[in-house]
């Protein structure tokens, strides 16, 4: 016969169980990656939601002559005025075109902004980085660069660091020269 435990025994037992559910918890969320999703149909992206300033509604467009095919133009949001990257083009994806359904996600990282356009927003969610397999091989286009790579759900997970780092578009500046 099992000897008769006391109620308080039998709580303290308890909570240590559930203190260790609670720390496994804090562990596993500590681990996962908080992310936005987006559409560029037919595919869904993420990239992670720390650089992820607000999403707006395209409302006006100025089209910049002599720009790389990419910058649609600009745009200003709340009188500060910067670039909008039409992200299809900059990741050699098939071009759809502008329609009203079109959202704009400001990015940032390390002091620069830029608008990237998108189809569509889903939300935030967030994913285990070690769940997220390496890009598949025939996604070979010149955006390939800037994909880390892809969930088992199929969601495409992009390097918004590499984007805004990346050569294609940071402008030298020659002023002082």
């Amino acid at each position: 016969m099992s000897p008769i435990r006391t109620e308080k025994e039998i709580l303290k037992e308890r909570a240590q169980k559930l203190a260790v559910l609670v720390h496994t918890d804090k562990q596993e969320s500590a681990q996962n990656q908080s992310m936005v999703g987006f559409y560029l149909a037919p595919g869904h992206y993420c990239l992670e939601s720390a650089y992820l300033r607000e999403v707006v509604i395209l409302k006006e467009l100025t089209m910049i002559p002599g720009v790389p095919p990419f910058i649609q133009g600009i745009i200003i949001i709340r009188g500060q005025v910067m670039s909008l990257m039409n992200l299809r083009k900059f990741l050699d994806l098939k071009e759809t075109g502008i329609s009203e359904q079109n959202k704009i996600m400001i990015v940032c990282h390390k002091g620069m902004e830029i608008g990237i356009l998108v189809d569509r927003i889903e939300g935030m969610f967030k994913i285990d980085p070690s769940s997220v397999d390496p890009a598949l091989p025939h996604f070979g286009g010149l955006g390939a660069e800037f994909v880390k790579g892809v969930t088992r759900e199929g969601v495409i997970v992009l390097d918004c660091a590499a984007m805004l780092e990346s050569k294609k578009i940071i402008v030298q500046d020659n002023t002082n020269q």
